[in-house]
């Protein structure tokens, strides 16, 4: 299904749906279109007393450990992985390069593959789709991270399109 940024969400990206609530308008960070708002930014959702919805650009260099949760852009995909620039981790966008990696063996939850040799990530993945995936390992550079969307909650993030 599509993925709707409710009001407590940390992190959002351009063209994520928000929830609305009852008598919210849009504000900085923020456009409607058919009733709906939306994400024009990346950033984190606040809301101001007067009902104003807005996304404010949180950027900076996160802390990324293993366990956190990154949102990152297919840029590249090979026979045994799929390259991936970060976007954001825990809430906080990046403006630094991180790269991540996520390997054919940790795409799927356990037991779901009989033979990793058969995957084809091709297939599955494209350049410039958004995934969201946790982190598995860090690079001793701290530059470079093994990502893992064998979670229910992780894999490729579904845009919300007018």
């Amino acid at each position: 299904g599509s993925f709707v940024a409710t009001m407590a969400a940390a992190f959002v990206y351009p063209g994520a749906e928000i929830e609305r609530g009852a008598s919210a308008r849009c504000g900085p960070g923020v456009y409607e279109c058919d009733g709906k708002l939306y994400a024009s930014l990346c950033g984190q959702v606040e809301r101001c007393a007067d009902g104003v919805v807005c996304v404010r650009h949180r950027a900076g260099i996160p802390d990324v450990a293993v366990g956190s949760v990154i949102l990152g852009r297919v840029t590249r995909v090979s026979p045994t992985q799929v390259h991936l620039d970060i976007l954001g981790v825990d809430g906080a966008v990046t403006t630094c390069p991180l790269r991540a990696a996520l390997r054919r063996e940790d795409v799927f939850a356990e037991g779901v593959v009989k033979d990793y040799a058969e995957v084809d990530l091709a297939l599955t993945f494209r350049g410039g789709e958004l995934v969201q995936a946790r982190v598995v390992n860090v690079g001793d550079d701290h530059l470079r991270y093994s990502v893992s969307t064998a979670e229910p909650d992780m894999g490729l993030v579904e845009l919300s399109h007018s």
